[in-house]
């Protein structure tokens, strides 16, 4: 485990000691320092990747189930940026896929 992702974890541990809630912030100090140390023209495929690349091995199991893309098996209206810490964090990560995707579709017509 890096450095960063410990102390993110114990930030948390002020106030949420609930091993999803320590996971979480484990999970997203990694993309967002990745996102601020990159160059500006980086940061769209940047963020394409880095979400997914670098999650952490040892992960809460609804954690690292929301990282691996179990949002994807759910339809718009069952997606929730309530209640604790697995939900916020599917509607985020499901909020940056579908980006990617409709950029996808984007892309396509224009080339079209």
């Amino acid at each position: 485990m890096t450095i960063l992702a410990e102390m993110a974890g114990m930030s948390s541990r002020t106030t949420h000691r609930d091993q999803r809630a320590v996971d979480a912030y484990r999970f997203h100090a990694k993309p967002i320092a990745t996102c601020i140390k990159a160059e500006p023209n980086q940061k769209d495929t940047l963020i394409e990747r880095v979400i997914f690349e670098l999650a952490e091995p040892e992960l809460h199991p609804k954690i690292q189930a929301s990282v691996n893309g179990s949002y994807r098996e759910k339809a718009s209206p069952e997606v929730k940026g309530t209640g604790f810490v697995v939900q916020p964090l599917e509607a985020a990560l499901w909020a940056v896929d579908l980006r990617r995707l409709l950029s996808r579709v984007s892309s396509s017509c224009h080339k079209s």
